[in-house]
C-alpha cells in the first residue's frame, strides 16, 4: 500500500473513531439528561408531598387531641410494693458449704482447708450479691414511689380545683407542643377552677403558603399563586382549628373545667396608623358540653365557630380585623 492508501486508511479510521466518540457523547448526554429529569421529578414529587402535608396540618389541627386523663384512677392507684430482703444467693452458697464432705483426694492432697475457705468466700459473695440486688430493688422502688406520690398529689390537687396545680401540670407536660412551629406562644390564666382564659400568639398570615404546588403531566413542579379566597379560607381554618384544639386539650386534662375563653392574636396592618399591630383576631367562649357534642373529623373549623359565642371580623378577600377579647366577666351573669 502506497502512502496515499495509508493516508486514506488513517483518515477513515480517524473519522470512524470521531463518529463513535460523538455517538458515545450523545448517548452520555442523553442519559445524563434523563437522569436529571428523573431527579427533578423526584424532587418535585417530594416538594408537592411536603406542601400537601403542611396544608393538611393547617386544616386539621382540631381533629386530634391528647389522651383524656382519669385523675380519679390516678388518685386511687395502689402504692408500689416495697421490696424485702432476700438471702437466696447466700443460702445457696451456705448449703454448698454445709453439705461439703471432703473426698479421698481432698484428704490425700490436703485440699480440704482450701476448699472450705473457697466455699466460705462464696457465702460472703452470695451475701453481698443479695445486698446488691436488694439495693437495686430499693432504688427502683424509691423511683416508682416518688413518681406515684407526685402523681397522687397532683391528682388530688387537680380534682380539688387547685389553679396552681393546673398551671404546673400544663407547664411541666407541654400539652400544647403539637402547635410548635405554628404559633409563637400559648398563655393560660385561670380565673377560677371552672374557667380558663387562653391567649394564642399566631404568626399571622405568614404561616399560610401563598402559592399552590402541583406536579404537571411531565412530572415537573408547578407553582402558582393561591387565589385570595382560598388563601384566606385556609388562614381562617388554621386560626379556628388552633382555638378548637387548645380547648380540647385543656378539657381532656382538667375535668373540673367548664369553660375555655380562647383568643387568637396576630400582627395585622392598621390602615389608620400605617403600622403593624398585634391585636385579637378571634375570641371564642367554648363550653365543655357544647364542644363534646361536635364531630371533629367532619366539621369545618371556621363554620364550627357558630356553635359558640365568639367575636370575629373577617372578609373573604382581606382576612381578619381586630375584635374585642372575651373575658370571664362577660359570662358571670349567664
Amino acid at each position: 500500500m502506497g502512502w496515499k492508501g495509508a493516508m486514506r486508511s488513517a483518515v477513515a479510521i480517524h473519522r470512524r473513531a470521531k463518529r463513535e466518540a460523538e455517538r458515545e457523547q450523545r448517548a452520555y448526554e442523553k442519559e445524563q439528561k434523563q437522569l436529571q429529569e428523573m431527579h427533578e421529578i423526584a424532587v418535585a414529587e417530594q416538594e408537592v408531598e411536603e406542601y400537601k402535608e403542611y396544608v393538611s396540618a393547617l386544616r386539621s389541627l382540631h381533629t386530634s387531641c391528647g389522651e383524656t386523663i382519669d385523675w380519679e384512677a390516678v388518685l386511687s392507684s395502689p402504692e408500689p410494693r416495697k421490696p424485702s430482703r432476700n438471702d437466696e444467693h447466700e443460702k445457696i452458697a451456705q448449703d454448698r458449704l454445709d453439705s461439703y464432705r471432703p473426698g479421698i483426694f481432698d484428704k490425700l492432697f490436703n485440699r480440704t482447708s482450701k476448699k472450705i475457705c473457697k466455699l466460705e468466700s462464696e457465702v460472703i459473695k452470695g451475701r453481698e450479691n443479695d445486698e446488691d440486688v436488694f439495693l437495686e430493688e430499693m432504688n427502683e422502688y424509691k423511683s416508682k414511689f416518688d413518681k406515684w406520690s407526685v402523681n397522687v398529689d397532683l391528682a388530688e390537687n387537680i380534682l380539688s380545683g387547685n389553679k396552681q396545680a393546673y398551671l404546673d401540670y400544663i407547664k411541666n407536660n407541654d400539652i400544647f407542643n403539637y402547635l410548635g412551629g405554628l404559633v409563637e406562644s400559648v398563655r393560660v390564666d385561670f380565673s377560677s377552677e371552672y374557667v380558663v382564659s387562653v391567649d394564642i400568639s399566631t404568626y399571622g398570615r405568614d404561616v399560610v403558603p401563598d402559592i399552590v404546588k402541583t406536579t404537571l403531566k411531565s412530572g415537573k413542579l408547578s407553582m402558582k399563586n393561591m387565589n385570595k379566597l382560598d388563601f384566606y379560607k385556609l388562614y381562617r381554618d388554621y386560626v379556628c382549628g388552633c382555638v378548637l384544639r387548645v380547648a380540647r386539650e385543656l378539657f381532656a386534662r382538667l375535668p373540673l373545667l367548664e369553660m375555655s375563653l380562647v383568643t387568637a392574636n396576630a400582627n395585622i396592618f392598621n390602615q389608620k396608623t400605617g403600622h403593624m399591630e398585634n391585636v385579637s383576631i378571634l375570641s371564642v367562649a367554648i363550653p365543655r358540653d357544647t364542644l363534646s357534642m361536635l364531630n371533629f373529623i367532619n366539621l369545618d373549623p371556621s363554620l364550627a365557630m357558630d356553635n359558640f359565642t365568639h367575636n370575629i371580623t373577617f372578609k373573604q378577600t382581606s382576612g381578619f380585623d381586630s375584635v374585642e377579647k372575651l373575658v370571664p366577666s362577660d359570662f358571670e351573669s349567664k
